[in-house]
């Protein structure tokens, strides 16, 4: 047998899937052949030296997973009451804001009351109120008013 095929045969042979024809002719072949001899004995050893790895890297690569499922899994930190309870207090407090200052509008005329208030002395206005006249000279409002305002 040539050392060519032989040499292909060799990881075969190493892993058991070779038939027990093939085995005895390499082993004919390698009891002649140094070069081959020393070439399955390498790969002996290399064998031996990854299957060692592996199984240190298996071993080290468990404890490893472990750690980040048990860091992954950590239940959530609960947050503190008063902050739990910063969005439904905001909202009451808008709520509650509304309802005062529809009230108040209501009650100063701002808001229709209906049919019969139609009847009644109209709601006054703004400029009856003073709302705009300590507005600064020249700012932007102060021009808007004075651009709806003019007749």
């Amino acid at each position: 047998m040539k050392c060519r095929i032989v040499r292909k045969k060799i990881s075969s042979v190493l892993d058991g899937e070779a038939s027990e024809l093939d085995i005895r002719r390499v082993q004919e072949h390698t009891n002649e052949c140094d070069a081959c001899r020393l070439f399955m004995e390498s790969m002996r050893k290399s064998y031996h030296l990854l299957d060692d790895g592996f199984r240190l890297e298996s071993e080290s690569l468990v404890p490893a997973i472990e750690r980040g499922i048990r860091v992954t899994s950590k239940p959530r930190q609960t947050r503190a009451w008063g902050q739990k309870l910063l969005v439904p207090a905001t909202v009451c407090a808008g709520l509650v804001l509304g309802i005062l200052l529809g009230f108040q509008l209501y009650h100063l005329g701002f808001v229709d009351r209906g049919v019969e208030s139609r009847n009644q002395s109209p709601a006054p206005s703004y400029d009856e109120l003073g709302v705009f006249e300590s507005l600064p000279e020249g700012s932007m409002t102060a021009q808007y008013v004075n651009m709806t305002t003019m007749e």
